[in-house]
């Protein structure tokens, strides 16, 4: 399914029920699933100018106590997208930062999937979630 089809408003993408600024997590893990964050920190931040899109590569000042700033941001966010590639399936960090986002019942996590077929989400834990392709 298209990603930015999926999203195509603020309402689609907040889920119709969020009010005021939405916290968006972007986790990635190795480059290639960085750039494609990346990318999609900056479409974000263009489309849903509601929401406030977090990314540790954008978004992680230097000298911060990294440990305790992702935390924060896991703590305070609303929806999480998980930048899946075939690089980073079984990194721990990918599966840390998608429990962490997920575990209040009224947030939402997304993998989004690059070079990465669908049907690679049926195992766990990966499979607790809706994932989306880009369209290019």
């Amino acid at each position: 399914m298209d990603f930015c089809n999926r999203f195509s408003t603020a309402n689609d993408f907040v889920g119709g029920s969020h009010r005021g600024p939405m916290s968006v997590f972007i986790s990635w893990s190795g480059e290639t699933s960085k750039q494609v964050a990346t990318g999609l920190h900056l479409m974000i931040k263009a489309v849903v100018q509601t929401s406030k899109p977090w990314m540790s590569a954008s978004d992680l000042g230097a000298g911060v106590d990294w440990w305790n700033a992702v935390s924060g941001v896991l703590a305070e966010s609303s929806f999480g997208v998980i930048c899946l590639t075939s690089d980073n399936r079984n990194e721990p960090w990918i599966h840390y930062e998608a429990g962490a986002i997920s575990v209040k019942v009224d947030r939402r996590v997304c993998g989004m999937l690059f070079n990465r077929a669908v049907s690679t989400l049926l195992r766990q834990p990966d499979s607790e979630f809706t994932g989306a392709t880009p369209s290019m």
